[in-house]
């Protein structure tokens, strides 16, 4: 299996799915819609950021208002739900428990609630934040121990929808191309060093992440195995911050030495976990394929900005 732009899109040998997205203007349900959006007809539900992508229709609907979501639901007829949406930001979660509650708790629930009486496939999206970050390389039996709100309100919303048959749990962590004006750590890492700025690197905080069209193609892997329970989707392979920039650094030719090596000691942040690495032997086996390792999504999310794949995404969004 590839990992260049030519192997960003999905092709698949079936008739082509009903696949209902929340969040889709977020990082990854935007991702995910236009990874999905040659072999699935896609809908995308949003708030206030519109999405626009070719193929792929989209709705405004606030999952908060669980009346708009059965009615979608009805209209539409998804064959898979991909339930993105979430208040993912940890430090607005922290200063704004309410909002985090009502967003990632509240709405799943509303989400499961308009597809009761279903055989929906529901593809949760979850979090290695579920864990406390103190030993990593966790596996899906492992005690969850959130350590700030975000973790906290994405487990209860796990516990929510644990209830229903047909679900797909995908505990993951990831990066990829915004479409939104802001930007996640590896676009920030070469907006800045391509400007010959200084950033910070944590040293002492892990991560398995996958770049967003590698998970794309591991989620639909599990549509068509119809894998169901709880699942890590996680590289094979762990960085640090710090080494991750640098990797990104090193296979762009931007100055490296601009990347400033700290811990998170030195941030004033809210509390994360230092090592929240999984463990996707349990995917892998279940896939019957090897999990890609890190280096091979920073290879392929290099090739994509390298070829100017990445400004297909960035052009969709609207305010």
């Amino acid at each position: 299996m590839g990992f260049g732009p030519s192997s960003s899109i999905i092709t698949m040998a079936y008739d082509k799915k009903k696949i209902l997205i929340t969040g889709v203007s977020g990082l990854l349900g935007s991702n995910l819609a236009y990874a999905f959006a040659s072999d699935y007809d896609v809908i995308g539900l949003y708030k206030n950021f519109s999405l626009k992508l070719k193929g792929i229709k989209s709705e405004s609907v606030d999952i908060l208002h669980a009346s708009s979501l059965v009615k979608v639901m009805a209209s539409f007829k998804p064959d898979v739900v991909v339930h993105c949406a979430a208040l993912a930001n940890i430090d607005e979660c922290e200063r704004n428990p309410v909002l985090a509650k009502q967003l990632n708790v509240e709405g799943t629930a509303n989400v499961l609630q308009a597809l009761e009486g279903s055989d929906v496939k529901l593809i949760h999206i979850s979090t290695d934040a579920v864990f406390d970050g103190l030993k990593g390389r966790y596996k899906e039996g492992d005690a969850t121990n959130p350590a700030n709100q975000y973790g906290i309100t994405k487990l209860e919303a796990e516990q929510i929808v644990s209830k229903y048959k047909n679900l797909l749990i995908v505990r993951t962590a990831f990066w990829g191309w915004n479409a939104q004006p802001k930007l996640c750590f590896a676009e920030f890492v070469i907006q800045e060093l391509s400007q010959g700025k200084k950033i910070q690197g944590f040293t002492d905080i892990f991560t398995t992440f996958l770049y967003t069209f590698v998970l794309a193609r591991l989620i639909d892997t599990a549509i068509r195995k119809d894998l169901k329970g709880v699942y890590h989707f996680a590289s094979s392979t762990a960085f640090s911050k710090y080494a991750f920039a640098c990797q990104i650094a090193e296979r762009l030719n931007l100055d490296k030495t601009l990347i400033e090596p700290v811990s998170i000691e030195a941030a004033t942040l809210v509390h994360r976990g230092r090592d929240l690495t999984l463990c996707a032997d349990q995917l892998a086996r279940d896939l019957g394929q090897k999990v890609p390792s890190l280096e091979e999504s920073i290879e392929q999310f290099c090739r994509d900005f390298q070829s100017g794949f990445f400004s297909k995404i960035k052009m969709s969004g609207d305010l």
